[in-house]
This record gives C-alpha cells, sequence and structure tokens, in this order.
C-alpha cells in the first residue's frame, strides 16, 4: 500500500529497514528487510483540506437545490399546479385569478435565520407550525385570525439542531406542509 501512496503523496511515505530476526538459538527467522511506510499524522492535514473543499461543494449544491425547490414552488403557485405543492381553498382574489393557499420558505436550506411567506386564500384562523422529522411538534410560531392575502413570518433557528424539519401552516381545517432543512454554517 505504501508504494501505491508514494505515487500520489511522496513526502508521507519513508523507508526504514526492518533488522534481522534471530531466534534463541541465533537461527536467522527472517533476514533484514528494507521496507516503507506511511507516516499517518502527516495525511490528517491533507484530509482536513479534502473535507473542507467537498463540505464548501455541499454548501453550494445546497444553496442552488433551496433556489431551485422555491423557484418551482413559486413557479407552481403561479400557475395553477394540482401535485399537492399548495392548495386552493376558495376562490378569488380577483381579476379573474384564484388566491392560493401556499407555504414557502426562503432561504431553504436554513441557517440561523429564514423567512416564512405564505398566502391564505380564504379568511380564517391560521397557525404555523413546527415539527421535527419524526413528526413530533416543536413550536407554535404564530396563531392569527387572517384576512385573505400575504403574509411574512420571520423565523429565527439558532436554537435548533441541523435536520430537517416540517413548516405546517395550517388554515381553518385544511394545511400544506413544507419541509426546511436546518444546515449548520
Amino acid at each position: 500500500m505504501a508504494q501505491e501512496v508514494a505515487q500520489v503523496i511522496p513526502a508521507v511515505v519513508s523507508s526504514t529497514i526492518v533488522p534481522a530476526e534471530l531466534d534463541s538459538m541465533g537461527n536467522m527467522v527472517h533476514p533484514e528487510m528494507d521496507v516503507e511506510g506511511i507516516n499517518y499524522t502527516a495525511l490528517i492535514p491533507i484530509m482536513i483540506a479534502g473535507y473542507q473543499q467537498q463540505q464548501a461543494t455541499i454548501n453550494s449544491l445546497q444553496d442552488q437545490l433551496a433556489t431551485v425547490q422555491q423557484d418551482l414552488a413559486t413557479c407552481c403557485a403561479a400557475h395553477g399546479s394540482t401535485d399537492g405543492r399548495s392548495m386552493s381553498l376558495g376562490t378569488g382574489a380577483g381579476a379573474g385569478e384564484a388566491l392560493r393557499t401556499d407555504l414557502i420558505i426562503v432561504p431553504n436550506p436554513v441557517a440561523d435565520h429564514t423567512q416564512l411567506r405564505y398566502t391564505v386564500a380564504t379568511p380564517g384562523r391560521t397557525r404555523l407550525e413546527v415539527s421535527d422529522a419524526s413528526g413530533k411538534r416543536l413550536e407554535v410560531l404564530e396563531e392569527a385570525v387572517r384576512e385573505a392575502g400575504a403574509y411574512t413570518h420571520d423565523w429565527t433557528t439558532t436554537d435548533l439542531a441541523p435536520g430537517t424539519y416540517h413548516v405546517t401552516l395550517y388554515l381553518n381545517d385544511s394545511f400544506v406542509v413544507k419541509k426546511a432543512v436546518k444546515v449548520a454554517r
């Protein structure tokens, strides 16, 4: 293995001599040998640099994915999609266009702060809740009686551990659930 490592990172491989081994009667068990060894401690900074580069790539890809998800959700909401990303709860906001109840998390993945942007299609009682990945309710962020329209809620997530959470917007007897991914920064 040392020969393979030497082709890539020669600085961490060194040669040494293993002396001959004799038994108690003076007979040679094995002759003196030249061997190559790996300085594993010297690999630590290289592995850390690789990890940091990989983490930067992951963060960049998560940011790109969040942008695409938000663009998709906005597009679906604007074009009346029936794929379950949002729900239609009533009639219009005017000008022949139906207002849809929906929830968008910007940005997502979430670092320490994010914004919950939601629309309410019909007047009623609203509640924003956060649950963990197993469905256990962690917090009620907001409860209010709302008229039809668009609203925002600033959400501070500094107390949450990195992981997957679900944000639920309840409107009367209906709801919309969106996934929020909390990342460490």
